[in-house]
């Protein structure tokens, strides 16, 4: 009679069931995605030139694409191509003072929607754990690493606790809909931001309690199951960024 073992904590397998997630071909080491996240960011918003623009955003598509996040792609998609229109097609066709001004706002948001998506497919594909492990393998201080893996927790925690306040506002009928939150600031601010706000700082000090609790910031090497390792796909993203990079700094030249 066979008996099921259950997977040793020294294996790949046992590995990948205790942090909680399966590595496929598409999961990304997240020391790729944090050079990926790095040089999109310095290259979309350090040089003007449109095409450094829009290549950056056929560049986060595709990883987006990857990452399976369908409905901020949507948005994501469409936000940009709107905000190209206002610049490219709506300004040459009204050049007035107002028009300028919305194009100029087109202009700028598109560039900070691709830096924003960089950082959605960071939150999408990378957790606390792995992000944590990944950069003490890189030896990056405490300093650094303690604030952005509470950050991973903070900002779930209040989208979460936002939502909860704004459907508890809805259970009592002070709005039926978002319109009524927009037309009355006063009452928003009142019966949600200041909740919120309330909110807010409980979830920071239980996240910076549970820091402590779980030794984030002791002096005395940790260790880590989670696994980690570079593959194809890291190569292929890596190769892309430098090859990005690299056409960006060109166009900044003037090369191209």
């Amino acid at each position: 009679m066979s008996q099921s073992v259950a997977p040793s904590l020294y294996t790949p397998q046992g590995l990948d069931e205790i942090s909680g997630k399966q590595r496929d071909f598409f999961s990304l080491d997240p020391r790729t995605t944090v050079f990926f996240l790095v040089v999109v960011n310095v290259m979309v918003l350090s040089i003007t030139n449109q095409l450094v623009t829009v290549i950056g955003f056929i560049f986060t598509v595709l990883m987006l694409v990857t990452a399976r996040s369908r409905k901020f792609l949507i948005g994501y998609v469409t936000f940009f191509i709107i905000c190209h229109l206002l610049y490219l097609v709506v300004q040459p066709a009204f050049p007035n003072v107002a028009v300028t001004i919305f194009a100029t706002f087109g202009y700028f948001l598109a560039k900070y929607s691709v830096a924003l998506a960089t950082g959605v497919y960071f939150v999408i594909t990378t957790n606390a754990g792995e992000f944590v492990a990944a950069m003490k393998r890189m030896r990056m201080p405490d300093f650094l690493v303690v604030p952005i893996a509470v950050m991973f927790r903070f900002f779930p925690a209040v989208y979460e606790e936002f939502w909860a306040v704004v459907n508890a506002m809805k259970l009592r009928q002070i709005y039926s809909s978002g319109w009524g939150a927009f037309l009355h600031p006063i009452k928003t601010t009142e019966y949600i931001i200041v909740p919120l706000l309330t909110s807010v700082i409980n979830i920071g000090e239980d996240l910076s309690a549970s820091a402590m609790v779980r030794g984030l910031g002791a002096p005395a090497n940790k260790t880590t199951i989670v696994p980690l390792g570079f593959n194809a796909f890291d190569a292929i993203v890596a190769l892309a960024t430098v090859a990005y990079a690299v056409v960006a700094i060109l166009v900044k030249v003037g090369v191209i």
